[in-house]
């Protein structure tokens, strides 16, 4: 089994043309994007990205494109839905409207504390994205993409640091309230 870079995830040789692909749901996205306090978005940026790099040739920089997601999120979702038009999917979100709810999402992490604990948030309107993304996928004629049941191994390990980080910034806010009243 060997690891493919684009998509994040494991693929597996089986003698035919089509690549097996396991996917992560909705939901493991959302965990391991809050607990990485959106660093894991950024990364689903950079491997979607490099995969649309790839298969149009379009000669970009996706570790830019992810790192300046504020300035390339609505190609990414507009991309993302050209694809799925092709594919024959008819499902489709506003990229306009969720780049948007991205900004101000973005911003809200220089909010005070504990105000700025929002900004966690950050994946919320990139998930109409990345589900249809999945759903591209599974739908490829190209691609063998199945879900992915349970975490991989460094999965885990976001998931695990992520949730110390978490456990550890909760407790400095909680301590930091604290010391104002002596």
């Amino acid at each position: 089994m060997d690891s493919n870079e684009i998509l994040d995830v494991d693929i597996e040789h089986s003698g035919s043309s089509h690549e097996q692909v396991f996917l992560i749901s909705a939901n493991k996205f959302a965990i391991l994007s809050f607990v990485s306090f959106g660093i894991y978005t950024i990364w689903w940026m950079y491997t979607t990205w490099k995969f649309y790099n790839e298969k149009d040739n379009m000669n970009i920089h996706p570790a830019l494109r992810a790192i300046f997601s504020i300035f390339f999120i609505y190609s990414l979702m507009e991309k993302i839905q050209e694809h799925a038009l092709h594919e024959d999917i008819k499902d489709s979100f506003s990229s306009g409207l969720l780049f948007v709810f991205y900004l101000i999402l973005s911003f809200l992490g220089n909010l005070p504390d504990p105000f700025w604990l929002i900004s966690l948030l950050i994946f919320l309107p990139v998930l109409p994205a990345f589900n249809l993304f999945n759903k591209i996928l599974l739908k490829s004629s190209e691609i063998n993409a199945t879900e992915r049941v349970g975490f991989d191994g460094p999965q885990w390990a976001v998931l695990i640091i992520g949730i110390l980080w978490v456990v550890l910034v909760l407790l400095g806010l909680i301590a930091s309230d604290e010391d104002m009243y002596y």
